[in-house]
């Protein structure tokens, strides 16, 4: 897949400023220009914290834009659960 120039530039964004936030409307392609600056600047462990509603357009668009890059795994509970599995 390919990005648009507006996208090209958020991810330029994104690697130029590493503590950014893209606030772009949504179906702007925001989540796939975080993956491609993510693959872009060779990070190979990404902990993506988002509500529940949105998981799974994270995992569609990880297999969409970077099937042989990423493996996904889809954490969920509360606070409690988590600070239990470590």
């Amino acid at each position: 897949m390919k990005l648009a120039q507006g996208q090209r530039e958020g991810v330029e964004f994104l690697k130029t400023h590493r503590r950014a936030i893209l606030a772009d409307e949504m179906g702007s392609g925001k989540t796939a220009q975080v993956l491609t600056a993510i693959k872009e600047l060779g990070y190979t462990r990404v902990l993506v914290v988002a509500p529940k509603m949105v998981k799974s357009v994270w995992e569609a668009e990880v297999e969409k834009w970077m099937p042989d890059h990423f493996v996904t795994f889809v954490m969920e509970g509360t606070e409690k659960d988590w600070v239990e599995s470590i």
